[in-house]
C-alpha cells in the first residue's frame, strides 16, 4: 500500500485487468487481419497455391526457432530486460497490422506481415508473464493470476477470427486499417502500466528490503547467541553474604 498508495486487492485487479485488456487488444488485432485472412487474400488476390503457403509456413517456423533462441541468449546474458523485449514483441505487432491493412495490398507485404506477426507471438507472449510477475512481485503473483492472463490469448484469437470474415471485403481501402486501433491502444496500455508500476523498480526495491530483513535477523541472531553465551559462560562470583561468613 505504501509503494501504489491502494489495497493490495485493489492493486492486483487493477494490474491483472490492465494487462488482460491489453493482450486481448493485441491478439484481436492481429487475428482479425494477419492470422485469419492471409491465406484467404493469397488464393484470391495473388492465386497462391497451398504448395506456396506450406514453403512460405516452414521457413517462417524455422526462422522463429532461431529468433527466439537469440533473445533466449540476449535473456541469459542479462542483455536485454523483460520489458523491453515486450516492447519488440509489440512493434512486431504494430509492423503486422501496417503491412497487412495499408493499401493497396501487395503481395510482399502480405507476407512480410506474416511473418511479423508470428514473431510477435513468439517474443511477446513470454516476456509478457515475466513482466505481470515483475510488477506483482514474487511474493504475490499466484499460478491463477497466470492463468486467467494467458486465457485472454484465446479470448482475443476468438474476437479477432471472428470479425475478420467481415473485414475481407474491405482489403485493400481504408477501412481496412480499422485493426490499427487496438494495436495502439495495447501499446498504449502497456506503456502506461510500465511507466506507473515501474516493474524494473519495484523488483529492485523487493530485493532491497529482503537483503535488509535478512541482515537484520542475522544481526539480531548473532546479537542472542552473545548474550546467551555471556550468561552461560561469565563465572558465579561469590554473594556478600557468603564471601563474610567465609572471613569470619
Amino acid at each position: 500500500k505504501d509503494e501504489t498508495g491502494c489495497s493490495y486487492s485493489t492493486f492486483r485487479n487493477a494490474v491483472l485487468g490492465q494487462m488482460c485488456i491489453s493482450v486481448v487488444l493485441f491478439q484481436f488485432s492481429i487475428n482479425c487481419t494477419v492470422m485469419a485472412l492471409f491465406q484467404p487474400l493469397m488464393v484470391n488476390e495473388f492465386q497462391w497455391t497451398s504448395e506456396y503457403i506450406a514453403y512460405v509456413q516452414s521457413f517462417m517456423s524455422l526462422l522463429g526457432f532461431f529468433i527466439s533462441s537469440f533473445f533466449a541468449g540476449l535473456s541469459r546474458s542479462r542483455s536485454i530486460t523483460a520489458d523491453q523485449q515486450n516492447k519488440v514483441g509489440q512493434l512486431c505487432f504494430l509492423l503486422a497490422v501496417a503491412l497487412f491493412v495499408v493499401p493497396p495490398i501487395s503481395e510482399y507485404r502480405l507476407v512480410a506481415a506474416n511473418m511479423f506477426a508470428f514473431f510477435g507471438q513468439i517474443i511477446f507472449s513470454g516476456p509478457m508473464h515475466v513482466l505481470f510477475g515483475q510488477i506483482m512481485s514474487s511474493d504475490h503473483i499466484t499460478s491463477i493470476q497466470l492463468s486467467i492472463l494467458g486465457a485472454q490469448i484465446a479470448m482475443g484469437q476468438a474476437i479477432g477470427c471472428y470479425v475478420a470474415p467481415f473485414l475481407l471485403p474491405y482489403a485493400g481501402k481504408l477501412v481496412f486499417g480499422m485493426p490499427l486501433l487496438p494495436v495502439g491502444l495495447g501499446i498504449l496500455s502497456m506503456s502506461h502500466l510500465v511507466w506507473r508500476y515501474d516493474p524494473n523498480g519495484r523488483e529492485a526495491a523487493m530485493k532491497v528490503r529482503k537483503d535488509h530483513r535478512a541482515a537484520i535477523r542475522q544481526r539480531l541472531s548473532k546479537g542472542l547467541k552473545a548474550v546467551l553465551a555471556t550468561r552461560c559462560f561469565i563465572p558465579k562470583t561469590p554473594s556478600a553474604r557468603g564471601s563474610g561468613q567465609a572471613l569470619s
